[in-house]
């Protein structure tokens, strides 16, 4: 085992003194090794070359990816709503390959940043309410306020009333108004009675 506080035998080459599974992620290390290979996941997490990766690197990965979803949905749908949906765990699985892909400034795979590219828009999407979000048993999420548009708190202000329009004869200077003013007809369909 060479240091002595890492395990191989498991074959997961992380570094299981420092990975936890993270409380606020969507995914954990078998998703993200589903996406770039357990050997993938060693390469790129390996800062000091010792064929073990470092399991803080990859929870701060995760907990960035979960960082990035709830900011676009947690406005929208509770945490625990979305814990729910297997769709974002591998949302958070294709978020967090690319994060640890691209974290020592190497590119990433063109097929991999698609994937990653169109869950994203499709997170996107959601955000907006243009797509619903499906659950593991297939309902619909359910948003935390209604969206559809509607007046709750509508008072009618009884200080305002329909009533004709009508020419005073006088003005507050108890003159008599200009004779060339415009007078209304009682019977014009377009006054309101």
């Amino acid at each position: 085992m060479g240091m002595g506080t890492t395990t191989t035998n498991d074959a997961t080459l992380i570094d299981q003194t420092t990975y936890t599974s993270p409380l606020v992620g969507y995914c954990g290390l078998a998703d993200v090794q589903f996406v770039w290979s357990q050997f993938g996941v060693t390469a790129r997490l390996d800062d000091a070359q010792v064929g073990v990766a470092s399991g803080g690197l990859l929870n701060r990965a995760i907990e960035k990816a979960a960082a990035d979803i709830n900011r676009m949905l947690s406005p929208r749908y509770a945490v625990s709503v979305l814990r729910q949906s297997s769709w974002l765990k591998w949302a958070a699985a294709y978020i967090t390959a690319v994060t640890i892909g691209r974290r020592r400034g190497n590119s990433v795979p063109d097929q991999l940043l698609a994937e990653a590219q169109s869950y994203i828009d499709e997170l996107k999407q959601i955000a907006s309410g243009s797509m619903p979000l499906v659950l593991d048993n297939g309902t619909l999420a359910a948003p935390l306020y209604n969206t559809t548009p509607g007046v709750t708190n509508h008072v009618v202000d009884s200080r305002y009333y329909d009533s004709k329009i009508r020419r005073l004869p006088t003005t507050s200077t108890l003159n008599q108004q200009n004779a060339d003013r415009k007078q209304f007809d009682a019977d014009d369909p377009f006054i309101m009675p």
